[in-house]
């Protein structure tokens, strides 16, 4: 069962250490759960301010001219709070590139309502023909359904997972011709391929 808080709180420490493994284990098998987890560990990892930073930002508050005051430690929390604003925008500005592929707020909370479903992406195929060309082609639903049951059927591993978190089976000619058969309407190349199937 998909639990995003207990994922969170695996991350930040706080979750009790009997239940550690329990989310753990799931998210071996479940790819949402470790893609949310990967998420908030690049969220959570610390971003550097670049050489030099911190002086420029300094120089800039102490050459900027500032009103007479009566008591000098009255003005002292703004000029702090506007040094702090400085750094954190300069600090945003400067890591925009490195979290541009890191979901936003917005997208993890819909993401937290309504959790991706892999039933939207089909199932795949890829393959090379005799004359070098590359041959490629989507499953229906139900034809990956039949596809997952038959692999399920034949405790068939993956043999790769690809950078979204889903298997890759690479299947032998013999493979092939057995899968078409078990699967009605599937029409696969004949030949080894490459089978894209989303959890």
């Amino acid at each position: 069962m998909c639990d995003f808080d207990r994922i969170e709180s695996l991350m930040e420490g706080t979750l009790p250490e009997e239940e550690r493994d329990e989310v753990r284990r799931h998210m071996e098998t479940c790819p949402d759960c470790r893609r949310w987890y990967e998420a908030l560990e690049e969220l959570h990892t610390e971003v550097a301010a670049p050489d030099g930073f911190t002086q420029r930002v300094m120089a800039e508050v102490r050459t900027t001219p500032q009103c007479k005051r009566k008591s000098p430690r009255r003005w002292m929390p703004v000029a702090v709070a506007a040094a702090c604003a400085v750094l954190v925008v300069g600090l945003g500005w400067w890591s925009e590139g490195r979290l541009a592929d890191t979901p936003s707020a917005a997208v993890m909370s819909r993401e937290i309502q309504e959790p991706y479903s892999s039933n939207d992406v089909p199932a795949s195929y890829r393959c090379q023909s005799a004359d070098g060309t590359v041959v490629s082609g989507d499953l229906t639903e139900e034809q990956t359904e039949a596809v997952r049951s038959w692999l399920a059927e034949q405790k068939r591993a993956a043999d790769e997972i690809d950078a979204e978190g889903f298997p890759l089976y690479a299947l032998t000619g013999e493979e092939t011709a057995v899968l078409n058969r078990a699967v009605p309407g599937l029409a696969l190349p004949e030949g080894d391929l490459w089978l894209y199937l989303p959890n």
